[in-house]
């Protein structure tokens, strides 16, 4: 089926001399992978030990830096030995996935002509097991570089978590024991305090989420207030939970395959085959929303719980966290999402002549499950907006921090001047503050760092799936505007585009303004630091603040989706050049295939004029 310049012939296989070479150092990949993360456990245990033996502890930090650096050096080494290969392979993959999609384009032309056989389905099979097959070459080549950058990046923040523990411990034993009581009683209020704001701003949005089957039922945040069910009573619950997920992905699978088969199958190839990745896109998140939430049911208390610990941190620095505000907020939200919805439902239901069916069919394949897909984005952005207040709240505690400090030192200059002497330990107190602030800085790092692997592959789905959703809308604005005769049908169908291109803008400024946001009251805080006086002769606050600054330095950077997109506003302006660039692609297809038919007709008709009858002609 392929000739001589096949990507069997054109990608070899290596000469019996460079063979070995590449096994050897193959291997030395993935062993170097393997110690980094040995590394990164071993760091962990570091922790443990450090309160027995300081000395072994040292020991072995030093070791590891040395060996840091040598996987360093030799990850540049094996970059030096493939770069040459590396590069070969990705142009080559790139040919060969460009050749193999055109034979997609004229297999399925093809077969638009005549009915579908065993030999076109082999060819297809064939086209997309080589496409399969370059793009994990490539993925080959990729995910090694960047599971090995992701290690080495982790190695920094997780040095500042060595003996903060510790050091905890040493300075709640040096009080008293009324102020450890006292200390242990006012954490214990507040904790509850939190518990009950956040379970109260987060009830509702779980409920609703509950409703269409994006948060597990027996998900509870803080565990049950009373009696624990019984284990009957969860698996039974379970049991149910699972059947009504899969009662959802089924009447959006089945109502996709009748959409397909009734209405797409004429379509022209680059329209059919973005409404073919549309619907697969559209299936497969859903089945990621409704999968994934079970999959990753811990997570919940998990994040409620990290949730909590850092709401208690904050407080003992002076500061809250406004739950209240976020409630009202996202209740908003969702109430304008149910909104939304329910006026795309009565369009969709005009726009298909009132006929029952033909809504239930539209409103499976599209309405409900971007309905699933928004809520679960909803809990996304919720995670981060609390990250987002907490960055906010620790940057107003530092900003209130320097002007004490410096109404201190007035005081403390005037004083002087009195030959009054400003009592010690004055200023140490700001000096735990800070560390605290620090220490709470780096798990909220921590935690953006955690939520962003949790819903990684559900941001990536959405993203290219709105892109090519936007990219099919403008187009249809583009085919509804050039209508000839326009009738009231062609005005219901501009109003759902433009409803659609609406949701999934948002879909997008969903994921990247939390983000925007988080990264912005991320790096405020490293020149709130520089607002303090370097002049001012504390040791253990200058030892704080530098520390703190030179933390900054290791989760700088922005947020990432699994390392694919980064995670800016910035892709919002990449994603407007692109969309105009297959608009203009998709309308000179358009045009082709009105020319090409227009071409098929003039010529058919002269050539039947010519031999009197026309259906004997080869072009009819």
């Amino acid at each position: 089926m392929r000739g001589s310049n096949t990507p069997g012939t054109m990608t070899s296989k290596p000469t019996p001399t460079y063979q070995p070479f590449l096994e050897r150092h193959l291997k030395r990949t993935f062993r170097n992978l393997l110690a980094v993360e040995h590394m990164f456990a071993v760091l962990m245990r570091c922790d443990d030990r450090l309160s027995k033996k300081g000395t072994d502890c040292t020991i072995l930090l030093e070791t590891l830096r040395k060996a840091h650096l040598r996987l360093t050096n030799l990850t540049v080494q094996l970059n030096d030995s493939f770069g040459t290969l590396i590069v070969c392979t990705v142009l080559s993959s790139f040919v060969v996935l460009n050749l193999q999609l055109f034979n997609l384009y004229k297999v399925s032309e093809t077969t638009r002509k005549r009915i579908w056989s065993s030999k076109d389905s082999l060819q297809l099979a064939y086209i997309l097991m080589w496409i399969g097959l370059h793009a994990a070459k490539i993925l080959l080549i990729l995910f090694p570089v960047h599971r090995g950058r992701l290690e080495r990046d982790r190695t920094g923040p997780v040095l500042y978590q060595l003996s903060d523990s510790n050091s905890d411990a040493v300075r709640i034993f040096k009080g008293s024991s009324v102020s450890r009581v006292s200390m242990v009683l006012e954490l214990l209020s507040n904790k509850q305090l939190f518990q009950n704001e956040f379970h109260r701003a987060t009830h509702k949005l779980v409920r609703v989420c509950q409703m269409f089957g994006t948060v597990p039922w027996e998900v509870a945040l803080f565990g049950s207030n009373g009696k624990p069910p019984n284990s009957w009573t969860v698996w039974l619950v379970r049991a149910s939970n699972g059947l009504y997920s899969v009662c959802l992905m089924m009447a959006v699978l089945v109502a996709t395959v009748l959409q397909h088969v009734e209405f797409d199958r004429h379509m022209p190839f680059m329209t059919r085959m973005l409404y073919i990745s549309e619907y697969i896109m559209e299936n497969g998140v859903v089945m990621l929303v409704l999968i994934g939430c079970h999959y990753q049911r811990r997570c919940y208390g998990r994040f409620s719980e990290q949730v909590l610990a850092l709401a208690t941190d904050v407080s003992l620095c002076g500061g809250t966290v406004d739950f209240q505000r976020i409630e009202t907020i996202f209740n908003r939200l969702v109430a304008s999402v149910m909104l939304f919805f329910a006026g795309v439902l009565m369009v969709d239901f005009l726009y298909n002549d009132q006929m029952f069916w033909s809504f239930v069919r539209s409103s499976a394949i599209y309405t409900l499950s971007n309905l699933i897909n928004v809520l679960a984005l909803i809990q996304y952005s919720y995670v981060l907006y609390v990250v987002f207040f907490f960055y906010y709240d620790m940057n107003r505690l530092l900003k209130s921090y320097t002007h004490h400090l410096h109404a201190q030192d007035k005081r403390y200059t005037r004083r002087l001047a009195s030959e009054i002497v400003l009592p010690s330990g004055a200023l140490y107190d700001y000096a735990q503050l800070i560390d605290t602030l620090r220490r709470t800085h780096l798990q909220l790092s921590k935690l953006t760092e955690q939520v962003n692997g949790c819903f990684g592959v559900l941001i990536v789905s959405t993203t290219t799936a709105s892109f090519v959703v936007l990219s099919l809308q403008f187009f249809a604005i583009y085919q509804a505007t050039t209508v000839r005769v326009w009738t009231i049908t062609d005005t219901y169908l501009l109003v759902y585009t433009v409803l659609w291109i609406v949701l999934h803008a948002a879909k997008v400024l969903m994921i990247l303004y939390p983000c925007h946001l988080v990264q912005r009251e991320r790096d405020r805080t490293g020149p709130m630091l520089y607002r303090f006086d370097p002049t001012v002769k504390d040791s253990a606050l200058n030892n704080a603040l530098a520390k703190f600054s030179s933390q900054l330095l290791h989760v700088h950077g922005p947020l990432t989706a699994c390392g694919v997109i980064n995670l800016e506003m910035t892709l919002i302006s990449t994603m407007v050049g692109a969309l105009t660039t297959y608009l203009v692609i998709l309308i000179q297809f358009e045009t082709a295939v009105t020319q090409g038919h227009q071409s098929a007709g003039n010529g058919s008709s002269s050539f039947g004029g010519a031999n009197g009858r026309g259906n004997g002609s080869p072009t009819a």
